[in-house]
């Protein structure tokens, strides 16, 4: 008995942890694109499901020269009619020689922790100055993921819905907050009244 209020506990927890990733489509299918000096500027949107402020990014980037000097500036935009608009917070810079050749999950290093607003679109972009070579991955036509449908992505003056995508989907990453959504998944409830009951049926075996 002692075991299972243990094992139910831990699992509370663990779905706990989970309830602060509002976006996360970073285990699909990867290509890459790049941003261009002040042309081809990246960008991703998403929408904060409540209150809460930004506390993890990580994305998919690698550098296709990493000893050229370059750099990126990733950052937090606001929505404009279905397009990125004006900056909120610069959130961290990253230079080409801190990454590999090849795709790989980075966790960004946040500058600041910026406020959201339940129910708002926000968008998370990368630009450069100074030519870099670093390319932020995106997924390919096999959509899914946590906060992705719905949302959009933009290169430079193209617009276009993560879902359906004609040729392609969201660039990859995910976001974690300091406030998950307020209720929990119907499979998390689920698991959350079961265990529950299942505690409850051996207490009252023991008191029998």
């Amino acid at each position: 008995m002692r075991l299972l209020k243990v094992s139910f506990i831990a699992g509370i927890l663990g779905l706990a942890a989970h309830a602060g990733i509002i976006y996360d489509n970073i285990t699909g299918v990867t290509s890459f694109d790049r941003s261009s000096v002040g042309v081809n500027n990246l960008y991703d949107s998403f929408t904060a499901p409540s209150n809460s402020s930004l506390t993890g990014l990580e994305m998919i980037l690698d550098a296709f020269t990493p000893a050229d000097g370059g750099s990126i500036t990733i950052a937090l935009y606001a929505d404009s009619s279905t397009s990125a608009g004006s900056l909120i917070a610069t959130l961290a810079t990253v230079n080409d020689s801190a990454l590999p050749s090849t795709p790989t999950i980075e966790a960004i290093t946040l500058g600041s922790n910026p406020s959201l607003t339940a129910g708002t679109r926000y968008w998370i972009g990368i630009s450069t100055s100074n030519a870099s070579s670093i390319e932020w991955s995106y997924e390919g036509k096999t959509g899914g993921g946590i906060g992705v449908s719905g949302e959009y992505w933009e290169r430079g003056t193209s617009v276009a819905a993560n879902s359906p995508a004609p040729s392609r989907e969201a660039y990859q990453m995910q976001l974690t907050t300091d406030a998950g959504s307020s209720a929990p998944e119907p499979s998390s409830a689920l698991l959350i009244t079961g265990g529950a009951g299942l505690i409850w049926w051996f207490g009252r075996r023991r008191v029998g």
